[in-house]
């Protein structure tokens, strides 16, 4: 079984919302030595919409290790086959100097206004994170706080995106690089259990899905969601 990494295809047609963040309570202070925080985010996904569109696709990426935010119909289409996560809140704020002209012009920027008027929208709350096989996977220990025990890992061999300058066009080119045979992230069949979406423990911020959730979206055609290969569950 393959496994995928959702991910933001940074389409210009759809609205972007930008994650503002929720966190627990407790600790607020920075870890001396990494700065890594004792805080976790927690609901409801509070969101600011930015400038570009005003189209809402089936799925609104919150930030690049953030999550998803998802149409009430998808959610329910999802959450009725699939495991592993639950449909959370999801609030909106606008930046109150912010005022809707009535006058659009050719130079005016399409963008999402509150009150909000579009589909109602849940956050893809993921509840279930998964160990990798240490063995197998193509991932490095960066480093290991000695203050807080965190640790920071770099996978090799994913599919992913990368970016170099180009003189000659003198521009920032981004260019998709496929998952390498034998590398990346694999999971035991033990450990994943029967979630669908998840997130693997050494990072975090990714939401991970199966074959079964990756094929279900492609072929009813839910806009603004792309997938990048990952590994496999051996």
């Amino acid at each position: 079984m393959t496994l995928w990494r959702l991910h933001d295809p940074r389409d210009p047609a759809f609205a972007e919302g930008g994650w503002r963040g929720s966190w627990s309570k407790g600790d607020s202070k920075l870890c001396p030595e990494c700065m890594g925080s004792a805080q976790h985010r927690i609901r409801p996904l509070i969101i600011e919409w930015e400038p570009g569109s005003d189209l809402i696709g089936d799925f609104t990426c919150t930030g690049t290790c953030d999550g998803f935010a998802v149409t009430e119909i998808v959610g329910r289409m999802l959450r009725e086959r699939f495991t592993g996560f639950e449909l959370g809140p999801v609030q909106m704020i606008q930046n109150p100097k912010l005022k809707r002209s009535s006058r659009v012009t050719k130079r005016t920027k399409p963008r999402v206004w509150l009150p909000y008027e579009g589909p109602e929208l849940h956050e893809l709350w993921v509840t279930r994170d998964v160990p990798m096989d240490g063995e197998r996977t193509t991932a490095h220990l960066v480093k290991r706080c000695a203050s807080c025990g965190c640790e920071r890992y770099e996978l090799d061999g994913a599919e992913n995106i990368e970016g170099h300058w180009d003189r000659e066009r003198r521009t920032y080119l981004r260019m998709r690089k496929p998952r390498e045979q034998g590398k990346g992230v694999f999971l035991r069949k033990r450990d994943l259990g029967d979630a669908d979406i998840f997130y693997l423990r050494e990072f975090c911020g990714w939401v991970f899905c199966t074959d079964r959730v990756k094929r279900f979206i492609e072929e009813r055609g839910y806009t603004n969601i792309d997938f990048f290969e990952m590994g496999e569950v051996v």
